[in-house]
């Protein structure tokens, strides 16, 4: 390589597949609903009379399970749920 020349630099870490995607979309779900909780914790429990509360918290929880159903259990660190 001599200087002037033009070069490319391929980064091959980036994954871009869907299922890579989906996977860090369902930790990003994940982080926000512990953060409602954190926050609804902060006031005592005040949040959950909130309407818009309740919708963010339904709507991330919509979005992890929907992402969540292409992966099985145990797979990417996601344990299975236990029965109840």
């Amino acid at each position: 390589m001599k200087p002037g020349q033009n070069a490319t630099i391929f980064l091959e870490y980036f994954d871009t597949t869907k299922r890579v995607i989906h996977c860090a979309f369902l930790n990003l779900a994940a982080i926000h609903l512990k953060l409602l909780d954190v926050f609804n914790a902060c006031f005592k429990d005040g949040l959950r009379g909130d309407g818009g509360w309740r919708l963010l918290q339904t709507t991330a929880w919509a979005i992890g399970v929907e992402l969540a159903s292409e992966f099985k259990p145990d797979e990417h660190g996601f344990a299975a749920p236990a029965a109840q």
